[in-house]
């Protein structure tokens, strides 16, 4: 069995559209909406759609994307209990047959947990962060600022990576849409519910390569990815996003990468650094405006 899970915030439109679609494939068993306690009447209406296959749940409290995600997955395994689950962002859009490959990916092959097909925007044009390998902590600290990053090599995933095969291993996959396998996500992984916003896919990906688990990305299989702008509605400045971003770096740095005294002061200035970058850049845009 196979189950689809939708996570909706303040965006009933396009959730509505994306639940409708899938819930015709044969490949989906069921398709759930959880609502992350949006703050619009997006429950209400969701709950309104008529098909047999799709049903609106609300969590009790907007706990972040991770949270809602974790409901969402205690929900099917108790009510349905699927062997996969789709997890996919409403703004994601994926062929029925594509899921049928990813699904036979993980049945062919028990030892990995998680697959994902490439990402690509909706012209077409393959993502560099479809999939990616997990930083060093040096990396990480590095990474949150534009300047900085410059002095680090790519983690994202290269086609040239995969050569002999149509699929490849990978530390981690774009959250936008994979599919995992139901039993083992609830057993070794699970979203870390201590992060609101962003780093999900690179916690997840170390918690799972940690329990031996492996994860994939299959290169001749794609969805696409329209990017919603439901993060720039609830922070509308890139200062606002920023500091969450910075919040959630921090979290990871001491919760995963065993941070201490010389790195938690390298980070401190690179936030500091990353945090003028955003402000020029504001700056910029007001000026050209």
């Amino acid at each position: 069995m196979l189950d689809i899970l939708l996570l909706n915030y303040n965006d009933s439109e396009t959730t509505r559209n994306t639940a409708l679609a899938v819930s015709k494939y044969k490949n989906a068993d069921h398709v759930l909406i959880v609502d992350n306690n949006s703050t619009d009447n997006s429950f209400e209406k969701l709950q309104n759609i008529k098909a047999d296959k799709i049903k609106t749940i609300k969590a009790p409290r907007n706990g972040g994307y991770g949270y809602g995600n974790n409901f969402g997955i205690t929900y099917l395994l108790k009510k349905n209990r699927p062997d996969y689950i789709l997890i996919m962002n409403p703004d994601t859009e994926i062929k029925d047959k594509t899921i049928g490959a990813l699904k036979l990916f993980l049945e062919k092959n028990p030892e990995y947990v998680i697959v994902a097909p490439y990402m690509v925007d909706p012209k077409g044009k393959k993502q560099y962060n479809s999939a990616f390998y997990i930083p060093t902590k040096i990396e990480f600290i590095l990474s949150i600022s534009i300047f900085c990053s410059k002095f680090t090599k790519s983690h994202n995933f290269k086609e040239s990576d995969s050569l002999k095969n149509n699929y490849s291993q990978v530390d981690a996959v774009s959250g936008s849409l994979f599919l995992v396998n139901a039993e083992k996500m609830k057993k070794y992984g699970m979203y870390d519910e201590g992060l609101f916003l962003y780093f999900e896919e690179l916690t997840l990906g170390i918690k799972l390569k940690k329990a031996g688990l492996k994860t994939a990305i299959i290169t001749n299989e794609k969805f696409i990815h329209n990017h919603s702008v439901s993060i720039s509605k609830t922070y509308r400045s890139l200062l606002s996003r920023k500091r969450l971003f910075l919040k959630s770096a921090s979290y990871v740095l001491n919760n995963y990468y065993n941070a201490n005294c010389f790195d938690r002061i390298l980070f401190f200035f690179v936030s500091m650094l990353s945090k003028i970058e955003i402000i020029t850049i504001s700056i910029i845009k007001r000026l050209k405006i």
